[in-house]
């Protein structure tokens, strides 16, 4: 029933933009209705919108920067789903559906509430950051264009499938987060006491007393920036990764007592590193480094791999006509499940 829900607001998202592709468009679903604003009305729609229960779908086009003062699922159809600015969230309470879901934003995600159980799916943005305290938070199949910044409201904050540029911590006794399958491209001069399995991660700097967390089964290799040290402090615990380290300038620290080779490899020789995108490339692209779960490391393997697109209904191909001998409004439509 919610797929054909998803499939009939798709249609009329497609149908209210058909005539206009610059025209954005919001629509508002509320009790099995829906209503539509213009793409400068997106504070209004958010007021009229009922908390914990509604959706805003956000057509292809720009938007306005937005500012999240309740609990409700904002969701659009990807990168092309633009907000020109940032994204402040301030709602309070217990979510029971995603918050964010299918967006591009040019500037920062910012939490400003406690919020418990936020849940952020496919979006893009520049930096993430936490200004209060979250439970059971999780950023999910994301790319951080440049810095997620960890502070002692990161405690249980939970980022899986995503890309990190830049990996910023505060202080050993706080952010103990999870990062899982994510690639990471500067992790380095950073006090980060997170938990990484995995992960692909670049350039990782922790010495004296930084970085308390752990490590498992991920890649650490050096950065393409700089070709910085490989570094690991000694209170970290290590368990089952692989240092890749092929030139001069790279310098494995400290491993700990517990560090141990213990990563399968498939087919040999390669080894991927992360470029400005938070890829990795391997050569030849099939091979593999295989993490605890049997899948890939990094940002591919898991049972929800990365992606920028929202997991809906999508239209496909659609032909909109108008009958004005009849007054009828013609709609054909194909539809791919996600």
């Amino acid at each position: 029933m919610k797929k054909i829900c998803y499939t009939l607001v798709m249609l009329l998202m497609a149908s209210v933009t058909s005539f206009a592709a610059d025209d954005a468009k919001i629509i508002l679903q509320h009790n099995g209705q829906a209503k539509i604003y213009d793409s400068s009305q997106l504070a209004e729609a958010i007021n009229d919108a009922e908390e914990g229960k509604d959706t805003l779908y956000l057509s292809e086009g720009s938007f306005g920067e937005l500012k999240l003062t309740k609990r409700l699922l904002v969701r659009g159809s990807g990168v092309n789903t633009i907000i020109n600015g940032d994204i402040a969230i301030s709602a309070t309470g217990t979510c029971t559906t995603p918050i964010l879901e299918g967006l591009y934003t040019t500037g920062t995600v910012y939490v400003n509430s406690i919020l418990d159980n936020m849940i952020i799916k496919h979006v893009s943005m520049e930096h993430f950051l936490l200004n209060a305290k979250v439970s059971k938070a999780t950023v999910r199949q994301c790319y951080i264009r440049n810095t997620l910044k960890l502070n002692a409201y990161c405690d249980s904050l939970s980022l899986i499938n995503t890309k990190i540029f830049n990996l910023d911590g505060a202080s050993t006794d706080n952010n103990k987060c999870n990062f899982l399958n994510c690639n990471i491209c500067k992790a380095y001069w950073t006090r980060v006491a997170g938990v990484f399995v995995n992960c692909i991660i670049s350039a990782y700097w922790s010495d004296e007393d930084r970085g308390a967390g752990s490590i498992s089964n991920s890649l650490l290799s050096y950065s393409v920036y700089n070709s910085h040290y490989i570094s690991i402090a000694e209170n970290s615990i290590q368990n089952d990764c692989i240092p890749f380290y092929p030139n001069d300038y790279i310098y494995v620290y400290d491993w700990g007592t517990t560090y141990s080779m213990g990563m399968t490899y498939a087919m040999g020789g390669a080894y991927p590193i992360l470029y400005t995108d938070c890829e990795s490339h391997y050569a030849p692209s099939e091979q593999k480094w295989f993490g605890s779960d049997n899948t890939e490391i990094g940002i591919y393997g898991g049972n929800k791999p990365y992606t920028l697109v929202p997991a809906v209904p999508r239209i496909t191909d659609k032909t909109i006509t108008v009958d004005g001998q009849n007054n009828k409004l013609k709609v054909s439509f194909s539809v791919t499940a996600q």
